[in-house]
């Protein structure tokens, strides 16, 4: 096993290239490093938080993880950051989900703020449903309401994070963030 993980390593150095998009491999080891002992993470439904950041995530002792086994209950990551802040005594929770699946139960941002919930939610941009894109281009080569191209768009999220009375910020590469402003707590963000 060393072995292989010697000759495939998960990162490499194309993934932290800086002039390239950021990678969410490069992203999933950065996090691992800045999450504390205490923290409680809560990777979201299927997609990226499931077959990347888990794959790259080095858990630290004294972390709790809830996970979705099923890996396919979009929209479980929200909710279930709610219930597992609350659950641990409101330790400071970690959610990492995609754009899709996070917009399942959006609503529920409102529950984060007004309860002052110490979450921190990562969401990826797969510009729509990945998983169901893949499946569906694999399976019958057609999208449908799985993309921008295929008839689904979704709200800017730094926007929502704005609405509901939360920061946002757009990660758009290794140590580039763009704020937004006006807001008096952080939903996303690059430092933990």
């Amino acid at each position: 096993m060393r072995n292989w993980k010697a000759r495939y390593p998960l990162l490499t150095v194309e993934h932290t290239d800086p002039s390239q998009p950021l990678s969410a491999y490069n992203f999933s080891d950065a996090l691992s490093d800045e999450m504390e002992s205490t923290d409680v993470i809560v990777p979201g439904s299927s997609g990226f938080a499931c077959e990347i950041f888990l794959l790259v995530y080095r858990h630290k002792k004294g972390q709790r993880m809830f996970h979705n086994r099923g890996t396919g209950a979009m929209g479980f990551g929200l909710p279930a950051s709610i219930g597992a802040c609350l659950g641990s005594g409101r330790r400071r929770t970690i959610c990492v989900d995609g754009d899709g699946g996070f917009q399942m139960n959006i609503q529920e941002l409102e529950t984060v703020r007004r309860l002052n919930l110490p979450i921190k939610f990562f969401v990826v941009n797969n510009d729509g449903f990945a998983s169901i894109r893949a499946a569906q281009a694999g399976y019958f080569n057609k999208l449908v309401c799985a993309d921008r191209t295929s008839g689904l768009t979704l709200p800017d999220i730094t926007k929502v994070a704005q609405a509901y009375g939360l920061e946002g910020c757009r990660l758009e590469g290794p140590s580039r963030c763009a704020r937004t402003s006006g807001s008096a707590r952080r939903a996303w963000t690059y430092r933990l």
